[in-house]
């Protein structure tokens, strides 16, 4: 359970959209979006990531969604800017602290997937970011 609060507490901690999981970082670099946690139509959890899925997310920090691309030429917006020395991967999950979460057992993370597969889905249709928005 600690660790549930611990990842509803990294999605509702920044300032939350009305009614959302979700929120926006500001600061340097890309505009960081908290994902919306809940349910979609399918019943699953996190935008309807299976627990295959969610294992990726929390034990390789996987982005299934690629919201923050590295820069490059043709990505100027919303992106990372790596240097030699500071060397940023635009595929992980730079927010999300899933280094803290990879080596929970897997019955640990089934019990988190579960719990945010009983929430109920927040559709989010009033946020500006349409990637946090759900289908219900």
């Amino acid at each position: 359970m600690a660790a549930t609060a611990l990842t509803l507490q990294c999605n509702t901690r920044i300032p939350a959209t009305p009614g959302g999981i979700v929120g926006h970082v500001s600061g340097p670099g890309p505009h960081i979006i908290t994902r919306n946690l809940t349910p979609d139509h399918t019943g699953l959890p996190e935008g309807g990531h299976s627990f295959s899925d969610f294992l990726a997310i929390m034990r390789h920090g996987k982005d299934f969604d690629h919201l923050h691309p590295n820069c490059s030429s043709s990505v100027t917006d919303n992106c990372y800017f790596s240097s030699p020395g500071n060397e940023v991967d635009g595929d992980l999950l730079q927010v999300m602290p899933w280094p803290t979460f990879r080596n929970m057992t897997d019955q640990q993370l089934l019990a988190i997937w579960t719990y945010l597969s009983a929430i109920p889905c927040n559709a989010n249709s009033s946020s500006p970011y349409p990637w946090v928005h759900n289908v219900c």
